[in-house]
């Protein structure tokens, strides 16, 4: 069960608004019910069940009012009179309608409707809310039926059906607060993901840096060895054999084996020699 009350605040909580053609149907169906029971409406007192039927609560004069923006301006002086008074029943009426086609509270009484309310409705409330209560509708029949002249009448079914459906749909209505606290909620997980990545990334970089660190480290000490091997020939090879033994020291393992043998040996091979062959002279001699 829900009221009008709480299907226009949480329209206004969500920054929803009830269709003009609901708001209009809804309006004529609680001055309806109104003007058969006399009854004085507010938003709280009109219910919608889950099957989009509509009840209204009666009215207790003797109960504080929680919604001021319903009261004539004749409420608010001396001499007031009764809340049941017809024509301050036409004022409510006004207001609740003022309220669903706006999706805004009524506004002070004493300062009355303004531009906002557009159309024949619109027009039929303005009526309804007037200052001057002489230049109201006399009681709710009479407002039920201008109403009724103003707008296309629906069948009962098709009424319920779209009650229901408004009600059900408000019942899926997300404050902004609340979807502000999720977005919220969501970005500060984000920026702790990311958090997260970009220290990965600095620990990363650092172990780039210090491999990279002990591999110019490798470089510089092969240089000197090579350059200490271009200026001090090793023993029974040159200066490029001595290169390639370095260069196997340095890579180390079997590959670095493998490295040294080949160069030693595509090294001796280009620097030992035949020499010339012996001439028929001599071979003769």
């Amino acid at each position: 069960m829900a009221t009008l009350h709480d299907i226009l605040e949480r329209a206004r909580a969500s920054q929803q608004r009830i269709p003009p053609g609901e708001s209009a149907w809804l309006l004529a169906a609680a001055v309806r019910i109104a003007a058969v029971r006399n009854a004085t409406l507010r938003p709280r007192l009109v219910q919608l069940d889950a099957g989009g039927n509509m009840s209204v609560l009666p009215f207790s004069e003797s109960q504080a009012e929680e919604e001021a923006r319903f009261l004539a301006p004749e409420m608010l002086g001396p001499g007031a009179p009764a809340k049941d008074e017809p024509r301050v029943q036409v004022y409510a009426a006004g207001a609740l309608g003022y309220e669903l086609l706006t999706g805004q509270p009524p506004p002070d009484p004493r300062a009355g409707p303004g531009r906002e309310l557009t159309g024949p409705i619109g027009d039929v409330l303005r009526l309804a809310m007037a200052k001057d209560r002489r230049e109201r509708f006399a009681n709710l029949e009479e407002l039920r039926q201008a109403i009724d002249g103003v707008q296309r009448q629906v069948g009962a079914d098709k009424e319920r059906l779209a009650f229901a459906a408004l009600a059900a749909r408000s019942e899926k209505w997300t404050s902004v607060g609340d979807l502000d606290r999720a977005a919220i909620g969501k970005l500060i997980e984000q920026v702790a993901q990311l958090g997260r990545q970009m220290e990965a990334v600095r620990s990363g970089m650092a172990e780039v840096q210090r491999e990279q660190g002990e591999v110019d480290a490798r470089v510089a000490a092969l240089d000197s060895r090579v350059s200490a091997a271009d200026t001090a020939p090793v023993q029974g090879g040159s200066a490029q054999a001595s290169r390639a033994l370095l260069v196997g020291a340095l890579v180390g393992g079997i590959a670095g084996a493998i490295i040294a043998i080949v160069a030693l040996a595509v090294f001796s091979h280009a620097t030992v020699s035949p020499g010339p062959a012996p001439s028929a002279q001599t071979n003769a001699r």
